[in-house]
């Protein structure tokens, strides 16, 4: 982990080596920290080091290095990077946060109405926390909290179940209901269908007939 304004080095010896770099850029540190904080300020101190265990850490950039190669929409990767800045700066900046306001489930109500009436159209997580009225950083913890889940999380969970719907229905093709839920790639689609139903589009047609 690399603090603003520092530099570090890095030198290989024998044989190769594959990494992941992830650049967090300015303005979602500076905006997670005033969301997090009482402060708009930087902590006094933060991580700079070479070598840090984090399981956490690790396993969100494998993830997120794998939704890229699926083609998976900019909207995961901006919720990932708000949940990376407000780990980063709460368990190794030593952010003391603010105490968390009551849960607004209307709010997240609305929200998922807005991701019904759009699963064929691009969104943000912009267009999302503006749905919401509150800031990316804290539509992402409370969609954790309310959902158990991240909004990318959820709005794909919604788009597969209507995929579901119309794969029982039959009428239209496989590559129709891809772009209906807001897949440009029929392939992409089928990747996520599999990761959350556990089969094929094609597969779960043949088993509900």
């Amino acid at each position: 982990m690399t603090a603003p304004g520092e530099e570090v080095t890095f030198r290989w010896r024998n044989g190769a080596h594959a990494t992941l770099h992830l650049h967090l850029p300015e303005e979602i540190l500076r905006s997670t920290l005033a969301n997090l904080a009482d402060r708009d300020v930087y902590p006094a101190s933060m991580p700079h080091t070479l070598s840090y265990d984090d399981d956490l850490i690790a396993k969100a950039l494998l993830y997120l290095s794998a939704a890229m190669s699926e083609g998976v929409s900019d909207l995961y990767a901006e919720t990932m990077a708000h949940f990376l800045t407000g780990h980063l700066l709460v368990r190794h900046a030593k952010v003391q946060p603010r105490a968390t306001k009551r849960i607004d489930e209307p709010r997240m109500r609305r929200v998922d109405e807005f991701l019904q009436e759009n699963l064929g159209n691009d969104i943000s997580l912009d267009d999302i926390a503006s749905v919401a009225g509150i800031s990316r950083f804290h539509l992402v913890r409370l969609s954790r909290k309310v959902h158990g889940e991240t909004p990318f999380r959820r709005l794909t969970r919604m788009r597969i179940e209507e995929a579901k719907r119309k794969l029982q229905a039959g009428r239209e093709s496989i590559t129709q209901i891809a772009f209906a839920c807001g897949y440009d790639n029929p392939a992409h689609f089928a990747s996520a269908f599999h990761r959350l139903v556990g089969t094929s589009p094609s597969g779960y047609r043949k088993q509900i007939r």
